[in-house]
């Protein structure tokens, strides 16, 4: 290592602390030279704007190209500008001077402005350029300036500071170092002597510290030759001392001996003893243990001489037990009967009970303790069981006091041994009424006898018994309760008594035969509703069929004509209306009919796509008149569906005609009459109309339910149709699904089930169906034939149109 340490250390800590100022001074004259530089660019800015911007925007007004290019290249002469362009409103370029700069760059866009007429209209924008790459040079060389000149400052005040540290510091400690380290008190006193020069001045710490030294030596050496004689007179003495115990050890042994054989007899004793006996030291510590014993199988008691009674204790944390324990300690008081848990190295634990008396010399001073300590683990265990059971016991007594069902216990004859107060407050008898009796005081004549045959059977069988039973009060009164009753066993699995609970179920069946009364009767008014339904369409159908006939041929002109236009007008609304309550009472009988169970299927083959042409021939008129475009698609070889022709009609009638009524113009409606992948048929009906959300699916499925809707508004409608064809649908056995988002159209999806179907000679075991190309004209069905259209007249007796 270099002999001027702390020279070398104090130069790197002055290069340090340099350095860091000489950056921190170097970056401010930088900030401050690069926002004078930032501000001058500005300012020139600023003269720009107030010098050229008016010249600019008159010569741009004008279109004078030469005079722009001489203003474009007056602004660029500008220190630091380096591009100047002028546009016109367009975007188009008039003038520019300079090379773009692409980074390191301010920039400035000026709009130009022109008034014409008194209105100040904008004709284009001045754009200029300044670059920093200047100002970012001249940062560095003040930089590189700053840094050099620092840089050659911190070197020669290093070198001043090393060579002033080590003239009047390093080389002085070199000297007093080599003088420690020479220093032998065997040979003569040799003083230090520092040659500090001719510029050393007057005395310093230094001269101090050099006399301190000398001082230091000097004193070693005076007690060196103190001790030396110190121990020439120790050496003596021991010499006499030595003769002496020799004939001390003669008489100790003889007496030694003596004690030997005292030890072995106590010893004996204490062996051969249930407890054991232990003596501690002055410090508490364990001198001496009784053996022959063990404590937790391999640990001997011997393990704990040199220890302290808290070290090997478990039940250190009761600290006012301790406390108090350590006080007759620390004060050579007496015990007895100190209890504590001791535990073992391998974790065991043992509750210890201890007594002890102190013991003095003849000088009365205190040598430690005597005493005697006992396992009493199995005592304090059994007395811990004893009142845990007890607590148990009470707190299951408390609870079956305080249980809100009554409880009584049996012996195994059926003798009442307790009850608890519910039972008392329930049945009316008192605890000395029922004690010793039978429960079946409290028995029923309304019970019959197999209950409690049952009861008893399975409770002699050691089964639990629930079940609920009627009981008779004290007083003849007689309540409902739910029994559980359970038999007690013994040790050994042999019934000795059997527990019993008793809630009052009172009020509870009084609610069960209410709500089945109620079930009832709404049960018959449902029925009689329905009927009355179904009878009152009936009486309404035969005065309607007499409007419509009539106001038919009036229109017809079957009598001849009626004379006045308006009276037509009126004819043909009396017609539609008729034609509209015929519509809504069929709907009416349909449900009412499903309601009471009276709907009757007619089923047959039917050729799936001469059912779906006929469905969209009598729908394509209301379809044409709401500009909505109808397609269907049925895959080929789809084989027939066994179902009832006019309710299947029905159901597809009603689903296209609710998704023309919610489709916006210019929207379409799909019908796609698929084989399913178990097997059945699904039909399909998607439109891109308004959507629904949860809310208005389950609206719209429940009986003369609406979704309020603008569109719905262009037809009449009863609310019927959704909910009528799920039921015509569940009735073939099969599900009406309703996939619809707001704002993304709405597909009804029908599925029959397999057992629905009929496969003939066009499929083909195994083989998978085919599928035919989409119709893309909404005025042509499957076989590329001429929708018919439907007059608004029309009225298919036989598949009735549903709104």
């Amino acid at each position: 290592m270099h002999p001027n340490r702390i020279a070398w250390k104090l130069i790197k800590l002055m290069i340090v602390f340099s350095s860091l100022i000489t950056l921190v001074t170097t970056a401010v004259q930088l900030w401050s030279e690069y926002g004078r530089d930032t501000g001058a660019i500005q300012s020139r800015f600023v003269q720009v704007e107030r010098s050229y911007i008016d010249s600019i925007a008159e010569n741009v007004w004008e279109s004078d190209t030469g005079r722009l290019d001489l203003l474009v290249s007056g602004i660029i002469e500008f220190p630091d500008f380096r591009y100047a362009m002028v546009r016109d409103d367009n975007g188009g370029v008039l003038a520019e001077a300079g090379a773009p700069v692409d980074k390191n760059k301010i920039r400035k866009v000026y709009p130009l402005h022109y008034t014409f007429r008194s209105t100040n209209l904008k004709i284009g924008e001045l754009e200029v350029v300044a670059s920093l790459e200047d100002v970012y040079n001249r940062a560095w060389d003040r930089v590189g300036l700053i840094l050099v000149s620092n840089a050659i400052k911190t070197f020669l005040v290093a070198v001043f500071m090393f060579a002033l540290v080590y003239w009047t510091l390093t080389r002085h400690l070199d000297v007093m170092a080599a003088f420690a380290q020479r220093i032998d008190l065997t040979l003569p006193v040799e003083p230090l002597n520092l040659d500090r020069g001719h510029f050393a001045g007057r005395r310093d710490e230094m001269d101090q510290l050099a006399e301190s030294l000398n001082d230091m030596q000097g004193k070693l050496f005076r007690s060196y030759e103190e001790l030396r004689m110190l121990n020439n007179d120790l050496e003596d003495r021991v010499l006499e001392r030595t003769k002496a115990m020799r004939n001390e050890i003669e008489v100790r042994k003889t007496a030694e001996e003596k004690l030997e054989q005292s030890e072995h007899r106590l010893r004996d004793i204490a062996e051969a003893g249930a407890d054991w006996l232990w003596e501690m030291g002055p410090d508490l510590r364990f001198t001496y243990v009784s053996e022959g014993r063990e404590l937790f199988g391999d640990e001997a008691m011997t393990s704990i001489i040199g220890r302290t009674r808290m070290e090997s204790a478990a039940d250190t944390d009761d600290v006012d037990k301790w406390e108090s324990h350590m006080d007759d300690l620390r004060n050579h008081r007496p015990f007895r009967d100190f209890q504590y848990l001791r535990k073992s190295a391998t974790g065991q634990q043992a509750t210890i009970r201890v007594s002890g008396k102190p013991v003095f010399d003849d000088q009365g001073t205190f040598q430690g303790y005597r005493g005697v300590t006992s396992d009493v683990t199995e005592v304090v265990e059994a007395k811990r069981k004893v009142a845990l059971a007890e607590n148990q016991l009470r707190i299951l007594s408390s609870a079956m006091e305080q249980s809100p069902s009554m409880v009584f216990i049996t012996d195994f004859q059926g003798d009442i041994n307790y009850v608890n107060e519910k039972f008392v407050e329930v049945t009316g008898y008192s605890k000395e009424d029922v004690l010793g009796r039978n429960p079946r005081l409290l028995k029923s004549p309304d019970t019959p006898h197999f209950v409690h045959n049952d009861m008893w059977a399975k409770l002699k069988s050691g089964q639990e018994w629930r079940g609920e039973i009627k009981d008779m009060r004290k007083d003849g009164t007689e309540f409902w309760a739910y029994a559980t009753i359970a038999p007690v066993k013994d040790e050994n699995g042999r019934i000795t008594h059997f527990v019993a609970t008793h809630e009052d179920i009172t009020m509870r069946k009084q609610a069960d035969i209410q709500m089945r009364e109620a079930t009832k009767q709404a049960q018959l008014a449902s029925r009689a509703k329905s009927e009355l339904m179904a009878n009152m369409s009936h009486e309404l159908r035969t005065p309607l069929n007499a409007i419509i006939g009539f106001s038919d041929s009036m229109l017809s002109g079957v009598f001849g004509s009626l004379g006045n236009d308006r009276y037509v007008d009126y004819v043909r609304d009396i017609h539609a209306s008729g034609q509209h309550l015929l519509e809504l009472i069929n709907d009416i009988l349909d449900v009412s009919a499903i309601e009471a169970g009276k709907l009757v299927l007619r089923p047959e083959p039917l050729e799936m796509k001469t059912v779906a042409t006929s469905c969209l021939k009598l729908v394509q008129h209301r379809a044409n008149e709401a500009q909505v475009k109808l397609f269907h698609h049925v895959e080929k070889d789809i084989p027939d569906l066994l179902a009832d022709e006019r309710r299947v009609k029905q159901v597809l009638l009603n689903l296209l005609t609710n998704a023309v009524k919610f489709t916006p113009e210019d929207g379409q409606v799909n019908l796609n009459i698929l084989l399913s992948p178990d097997g059945g048929l699904r039909f399909e009906v998607e439109d891109s109309g308004i959507g629904m959300d949860d809310q208005g699916i389950e609206k719209a499925l429940s009986q003369f339910g609406q979704v309020d809707s603008r569109l719905s508004r262009r037809y009449e409608g009863t609310g019927l149709g959704l909910p009528l064809s799920k039921s015509l649908v569940e009735a073939h056995g099969g599900t009406l699904d309703i996939r619809s988002r707001i704002g993304h159209g709405t597909t009804v999806v029908v599925h029959f089930p397999k057992e629905r179907t009929i496969l003939g000679d066009r499929t083909v075991k195994g083989e998978k169906p085919g599928v035919s190309s989409k119709t893309q004209s909404s005025d042509t069905d499957a076989e590329g034939e001429k929708l018919a259209s439907v007059s608004d007249d029309h009225n298919d007796k036989k598949t009735p149109t549903v709104h």
